[in-house]
């Protein structure tokens, strides 16, 4: 059995900023995506589930639904906003196993007082929980290295060119916290084969980085999903085909090799060279020593 957790970020700063109806209008945003990608998907391995606030859980038979689900509801919320002052969700997800086949929440009364309620979680729904909540910023979805058999890495392996990318990594510039480093994975749920859809994806995220910039909190979570976005270019690139690759090489050094031009981002050619006499003044200075020499010029040369 597979639980997949989902926490939706920055519901304090909702709190102080718009007060209770700002964050109620997140807590039913994440009740509709669930919604709409469950109806989308329709999943047959669902198991269970529950929403609470700022949270969800779902429990699933299927490795490849449970990562499908939490893939279609991520690329779901991080392009429906598409101006700076339309609502943006940021959400935190884990994919982990789960022992339990019963419910996700169980209550019963508090010894001598029934008129009191105590909830308790299962234990396999805590363990998730608890690395949601071990440290790692953007939205990143982790996934438990057990659940990650061969079929699984291939069901999700996106074309790159001739080669494969499996979106399953442990990434060299994120950090993952010393609990959760040895025995998870980060999955790229942002890579894609469809050169029209990762172009989406990209917009979406430089959009996201840009509106975030006045809101501290709120830009933390996007530059650290931007680290995410370029790793998962640089293992494109990187699995480009040797030939695709000289090709690019050889493009790039013709370009700076081209007299006036110069590589995005350097100065000018001109910046660094010694200057050069205008054409107009140098021969101006060569009639005149010409003039000095047959000594016809009263004026001192320039």
């Amino acid at each position: 059995m597979v639980v997949v957790f989902l926490d939706l970020l920055g519901v304090r700063a909702r709190w102080h900023e718009g007060g209770r109806e700002s964050a109620e209008s997140a807590f039913g945003r994440l009740e509709t995506l669930v919604g709409e990608t469950l109806a989308r998907l329709a999943p047959k391995s669902l198991r269970d589930g529950a929403i609470e606030t700022d949270s969800a859980a779902l429990v699933f038979g299927s490795s490849e639904e449970a990562l499908s689900f939490i893939r279609d509801l991520f690329s779901e919320a991080f392009v429906t906003p598409r101006r700076a002052r339309d609502e943006r969700l940021w959400i935190r997800g884990t994919v982990s196993t789960i022992q339990s086949r019963g419910a996700l929440r169980h209550a019963a009364g508090l010894s001598g007082h029934p008129k009191v309620r105590v909830f308790r979680l299962d234990g396999g729904l805590l363990d998730a929980i608890a690395v949601e909540k071990s440290g790692f910023k953007g939205m990143r979805i982790v996934v438990e290295e057990k659940l990650l058999t061969p079929g699984v890495r291939d069901h999700f392996s996106v074309p790159a060119g001739s080669r494969a990318l499996v979106p399953f990594k442990s990434l060299t510039n994120s950090v993952y916290p010393r609990r959760i480093a040895q025995v998870y994975e980060d999955f790229l749920w942002m890579a894609r084969s469809e050169e029209a859809e990762w172009r989406k994806l990209k917009r979406s995220m430089s959009d996201r980085l840009r509106w975030s910039a006045q809101d501290s909190e709120e830009f933390v979570q996007a530059a650290s999903t931007q680290v995410v976005f370029n790793e998962t270019v640089a293992i494109f690139r990187s699995l480009e085909s040797p030939r695709k690759r000289r090709r690019a090489s050889s493009a790039a050094q013709t370009r700076s090799a081209a007299p006036g031009r110069s590589r995005a981002g350097d100065p000018p050619e001109s910046w660094n060279s010694p200057r050069r006499p205008r054409a107009g003044a140098a021969r101006s200075r060569a009639a005149c020593a010409d003039r000095e020499t047959l000594r016809s010029s009263t004026r001192p040369c320039p």
